[in-house]
């Protein structure tokens, strides 16, 4: 199991419909290695070109800000938060 890819809009309103928008959840989008280049942690790909669901004045580019949490829509925050998570099989 690995934290959540959400590579598509119908994927994203799947894990709404099932854990709803009122949780923040662990994402596996990071900017970790390098600063604005976001990319899935889980399968090693880059998030552009590709789907994307940021809030307004997202993603913001900080130092302590590498990872993305999920509520409604896409907001960086740091590694340090203590959130749920939600986890996918990948191969």
């Amino acid at each position: 199991m690995k934290l959540l890819t959400l590579e598509s809009y119908e994927k994203e309103q799947a894990i709404y419909a099932a854990w709803g928008t009122q949780d923040w959840f662990w994402t596996s989008i990071t900017d970790s290695l390098k600063e604005g280049h976001w990319f899935w942690q889980s399968t090693g790909t880059d998030l552009y070109p590709g789907y994307a669901n940021w809030c307004d004045s997202e993603p913001r580019n900080g130092d302590s800000e590498d990872f993305m949490m999920l509520q409604g829509c896409w907001n960086v925050i740091a590694g340090s938060t203590v959130l749920d998570a939600i986890c996918q099989s990948i191969p």
